[in-house]
């Protein structure tokens, strides 16, 4: 995994012309780059999925501490204050990461088409309340994130593909083995229902 991770740290540092936001070609998909770290600053965190590539990044929200660190995925369900702190960051090793807004309709949608599908779907389990779901990068998901990037090198690909890759990664982040974590969290908050 390492090498591929890698390989989307490439792509996401090419769509990432600038320091900050970056908008891509895909609807709902950017990027953030900073090449410095930056002391602790108020911020308001969207809903999105989050992929870091690279450096790291400190969110501090009333008690709760969440790590942004190359190889994690981070969900945050709605906008919420919080305090930031980029710490580690440099020209050579920025720290990147990759972020799709987060539709919670869409996440619903894909949640009920797998659970028509596959009764034995992760189910929700005790979750501690939070505004952030976090796991590991699976190589599932990882792929998934480079084909998006590969496909803006190609405006055909990404009109075509990107929407669909999208929800591939809707449905890696609700099927994977945590997948009953993040059910509990969004049904604990009342964003979806219980089905």
């Amino acid at each position: 995994q390492p090498h591929n991770l890698e390989k989307l740290a490439v792509l996401v540092e090419r769509h990432s012309p600038q320091e900050g936001i970056n908008y891509t070609g895909i609807e709902n998909l950017g990027t953030f780059q900073a090449i410095a770290t930056q002391d602790r600053t108020p911020a308001v965190e969207i809903p999105s999925i989050v992929v870091v590539v690279s450096g790291k990044k400190a969110c501090y929200h009333g008690e709760e501490t969440h790590l942004y660190e190359a190889g994690k995925v981070l969900v945050g369900f709605y906008p919420v204050p919080a305090e930031m702190e980029i710490i580690a960051a440099s020209p050579d090793e920025p720290y990147l990461l990759a972020g799709i807004y987060l539709d919670m309709n869409r996440m619903a949608d894909m949640l009920l088409r797998i659970d028509r599908i596959d009764e034995s779907a992760p189910q929700p389990a005790s979750a501690e309340s939070s505004v952030f779901y976090e796991t590991d990068l699976s190589d599932a998901m990882l792929d998934a994130f480079i084909r998006l990037f590969e496909a803006l090198d190609n405006p055909k690909d990404a009109a075509i593909l990107g929407e669909s890759i999208i929800d591939e990664i809707y449905y890696r982040l609700l099927s994977d083995e945590h997948g009953g974590e993040l059910r509990a969290m969004l049904q604990q908050k009342g964003k979806i229902k219980r089905i």
